[in-house]
C-alpha cells in the first residue's frame, strides 16, 4: 500500500483482505524511517484456529547501529535527501 502520510493527531482504518493468516511486517519507505526501527507486525489469526493458548508473544530484535554511536542518517548519508527529491519529481508526499 501507499499513500500520503497520516498527519500527527489523526488515524486512518485500513481495510483490505489477506489471503492467508499469519505473520506479516509493515514499514515505511521514506528516509530512514525504516532503519530507525518503524516497522511493526501484522498478526492475522486464522478463524478455524481454536486458539486457547496461554500466551502469545510476538518479538522482534533490531540492533543495526545500536552501540555504534552514530545514527542511520550517519550511515546512510543523502539517503532522506533522495527520498525528498524523488517525492518532489512524483508530486508524493515523503
Amino acid at each position: 500500500m501507499t499513500q500520503d502520510p497520516i498527519d500527527a493527531g489523526k488515524s486512518f482504518t485500513y481495510q483490505f483482505t489477506v489471503p492467508d493468516p499469519g505473520t506479516y511486517f509493515y514499514h515505511p519507505h521514506s528516509g530512514v524511517q525504516l532503519d530507525r526501527g518503524l516497522y511493526g507486525t501484522l498478526l492475522v489469526d486464522d478463524p478455524a484456529d481454536p486458539g486457547g493458548y496461554d500466551v502469545e508473544w510476538t518479538v522482534v530484535l533490531d540492533d543495526w547501529v545500536d552501540g555504534t554511536g552514530r545514527t542511520p542518517e550517519d550511515v546512510l548519508p543523502g539517503r532522506a535527501r533522495d527520498d525528498r527529491r524523488a517525492a518532489d519529481r512524483d508530486g508524493g508526499a515523503v
